[in-house]
């Protein structure tokens, strides 16, 4: 009968340490996909959080979006507006696409051009400012229910100001 060794103990000790920490880590993986499959992670806080981590956590969730506008970089607004431009113009006397051309669109009213709007847009009413593109383009179906725009929306409040500024010298 053979007997095993320390050395033979240890070793497959090892070999199953490592078995169970990489299984461990790939299943936990496979359970929490938040980035990749879109979904918001879950923020777990502790009971024991102060009332100071709340204020900042508080503030951080407000964003100043004019001073964002006011330091926002056009460039990056130009290069954010190459995913716009499979669906619009921004040149000016440009025809519409899948969506309107959006040569002066700051300050032009709600639906006012020769576009197909849907009621969602037309019914807003008022003209378009940066507060008003902000949130719009943060969320198109949350701030106009029923808009035929099929975008999701800059989820990024600083490519968000800095696509509004670049809007705003188009014509603006």
């Amino acid at each position: 009968m053979k007997h095993t060794s320390l050395l033979e103990k240890l070793g497959l000790a090892v070999l199953i340490f490592g078995w169970l920490v990489y299984g461990s880590i790939y299943l936990g993986d496979r359970l929490v996909q938040a980035e990749e499959e879109g979904v918001e992670a879950l923020r777990i806080v502790s009971a024991e959080a102060d009332d100071a981590d709340e204020e900042e956590d508080t503030e951080m969730a407000a964003v100043d979006f004019g001073a964002l506008l006011a330091s926002a970089d056009v460039a990056k607004g130009e290069k954010t507006f190459k995913k716009c431009a499979s669906c619009h113009t921004i040149t000016d006397g440009g025809k519409d696409k899948v969506g309107p051309a959006l040569w002066g669109i700051v300050g032009r009213a709600k639906g006012s051009t020769g576009f197909s709007f849907s009621g969602a847009i037309t019914d807003l009413g008022g003209a378009w400012t940066p507060d008003d593109l902000n949130m719009f383009l943060e969320n198109p179906k949350g701030y106009a229910p029923g808009t035929k725009m099929s975008f999701k929306g800059v989820g990024d409040p600083a490519k968000r100001a800095a696509l509004i500024a670049y809007l705003m010298l188009q014509g603006g």
